[in-house]
């Protein structure tokens, strides 16, 4: 799955993705070569966004059956953009380079 997600409107334009562990899974001999695993994600999510925030899942599966699902989450909160967060940001990054 993608290392990072779109945030529209935010203060971050993209933010990281962690994804929970999922649950131990006991399978039948023979068939770990036939587990397969779906991503569901957007493409993007709009601002604003919460750390820990659930985006998307794995879906663990083996053949039709799906055996355990994992949630994606943020890993850092991206506020909405405003112009007046737009003029900060525009001001500490010009001093920075003086």
């Amino acid at each position: 799955y993608p290392e990072k997600i779109k945030v529209n409107h935010g203060v971050i334009q993209n933010a990281e993705l962690v994804h929970e562990n999922g649950k131990k899974v006991i399978i039948r001999k023979g068939t770990a070569d036939k587990i397969i695993y779906e991503v569901e994600i957007p493409q993007s999510v709009d601002a604003p966004v919460k750390k820990n925030q659930t985006v998307g899942k794995v879906i663990f599966k083996c053949g039709d059956e799906i055996i355990s699902e994992s949630d994606i989450k943020t890993a850092e909160d991206s506020e909405i953009m405003t112009i007046r967060k737009a003029v900060i940001i525009l001001l500490r990054s010009f001093v920075r380079n003086l």
